[in-house]
């Protein structure tokens, strides 16, 4: 009798550190283990720097264990993407797998953290904690999306488990909180007043300039931002077309990164994730 072995999990760990130097923000130092990389910095304008984080291998499999640290230091100016969506793979019962996000930025240090699509396949649990750490004077933008399936493949919903988790700090104060859970087994999610049918999740979060509140709705998609009580930006978005919702996002970062003085970027051109 063939027997087929699952494949052994994995650990993956990526720590960085980014220094402001004379000539912008540099990486003073990197940590990377496992499957989780960086292979180069992109300078950009006015100081800033873009970092990949790439996967590599087919994915994220039942067992895996992912920790990434991105510390950045006094002064630095850093965007950190995913080179491309994170698949989660099918599991065994009884597996999951997990990541650990820690993000730390000292005085006046700027973070744009968008880790982009994640995409879990059928019976895939998946189990993500992000923290945010923010220092005095200190800017920090995110955000993800969340695909509900491979909707070509008639894979909505078919996933057992998604827990995804967020908290940003400030000076040791919690100044946000938010938490996806998703149990298509345990709760009827296509309902009215939850996913109603949308195929697609993005949420955001900013705490850097002024920005008016956003609303907008149609094909099959409904975006809102507005203020949290301490004044700053949230994001919250279902749409049925992917596309559709990570071009209108891109808008709307566009347009608040113009207002808030910060060089334009290509995200298609750094990030399968987006385009």
């Amino acid at each position: 009798m063939l027997r087929i072995r699952a494949p052994a999990s994995v650990e993956g760990r990526l720590r960085i550190f980014l220094e402001s130097g004379r000539t912008g923000t540099r990486v003073g130092d990197l940590e990377s283990a496992g499957p989780l990389r960086i292979i180069r910095p992109f300078p950009l304008s006015e100081g800033w720097v873009l970092l990949q984080i790439l996967t590599v291998g087919p994915g994220v499999l039942g067992g895996d264990r992912f920790r990434i640290e991105i510390h950045v230091g006094r002064g630095a100016k850093a965007v950190v993407v995913q080179q491309s969506a994170t698949k989660v793979h099918r599991m065994p019962q009884g597996l999951r797998a997990t990541q650990h996000v820690r993000l730390i930025l000292e005085e006046d240090a700027e973070l744009e953290y968008y880790p982009g699509l994640t995409i879990p396949y059928p019976e895939a649990e998946y189990h993500q904690r992000t923290e945010a750490s923010l220092s005095s004077g200190s800017r920090f933008g995110f955000v993800e999306i969340w695909a509900m399936g491979r909707d070509l493949r008639k894979e909505h919903l078919a996933f057992r488990r998604i827990v995804a988790d967020l908290g940003v700090y400030a000076e040791g104060t919690p100044v946000y909180r938010e938490a996806l859970h998703l149990d298509p087994t345990a709760d009827p999610l296509d309902g009215t007043g939850l996913l109603e049918g949308a195929r697609y999740a993005g949420s955001g979060f900013w705490r850097w300039g002024p920005a008016e509140p956003e609303f907008w709705e149609g094909d099959g998609m409904v975006l809102a931002a507005g203020r949290t009580g301490f004044g700053d930006l949230y994001l919250k978005a279902l749409a049925r077309d992917g596309l559709s919702l990570r071009k209108r996002i891109e808008a709307l970062l566009a347009s608040w990164r113009a207002r808030w003085g910060l060089p334009p970027i290509g995200w298609g051109r750094y990030g399968s994730g987006w385009g």
